[in-house]
């Protein structure tokens, strides 16, 4: 992963490269009014991962009341397994903790076993199963969404203890900015 690596509140600016991403990382991808309504939304924080000053990936983070909901993480194909993913993940858990979000949920596709494996590496555990939730491009199938589900009380004094333990701060070496360009 780059040295010169940050994160940046997206904007109706960003859709764009932001679609371009989503279309380049799933088959079946959000549409620009879906994307659109989530950049919109009161809730809804969306987060861009830079790279050399290049947008390279985005997650979209709802926060309600004490629960967060990772409602779409997107890295550029050629970004994937060099921890980016990795990274975006960990701040956008960074950025539910800052909500004072005691849960952070998201869905992904059984079939994507990288997103799976990253998720439970990073402490979700499985609290569910949405059959024939997502399309696929063949209209008569459908697949199904496993629901995952992070305490973020329990990740939080886990990191607390960590910094206890090491005696350091255990904040992203990342960088990033609320500025809206």
């Amino acid at each position: 992963m780059s040295n010169t690596t940050s994160f940046k509140r997206l904007t109706l600016e960003d859709l764009p490269v932001m679609m371009a991403i989503e279309r380049e990382a799933f088959t079946m991808a959000w549409s620009s009014s879906v994307m659109r309504d989530s950049l919109m939304a009161a809730h809804c924080r969306a987060w861009g991962l830079y790279a050399q000053n290049r947008l390279v990936g985005f997650g979209i983070l709802s926060l309600v009341l004490d629960e967060a909901e990772i409602l779409s993480m997107s890295i550029e194909p050629i970004y994937h397994r060099r921890g980016y993913g990795e990274a975006l993940l960990q701040f956008l858990i960074s950025q539910a903790l800052k909500g004072k979000a005691d849960a952070m949920h998201l869905e992904v596709q059984h079939t994507n076993l990288a997103a799976l494996n990253l998720y439970h590496k990073n402490g979700f555990k499985p609290v569910g199963t949405r059959k024939a939730y997502y399309p696929t491009p063949n209209p008569s199938v459908r697949e199904d969404a496993i629901l995952l589900s992070l305490s973020l009380s329990a990740q939080a004094s886990k990191n607390i203890k960590k910094t206890s333990e090491t005696g350091r701060s255990l904040k992203p070496t990342l960088t990033y900015s609320e500025t809206r360009a």
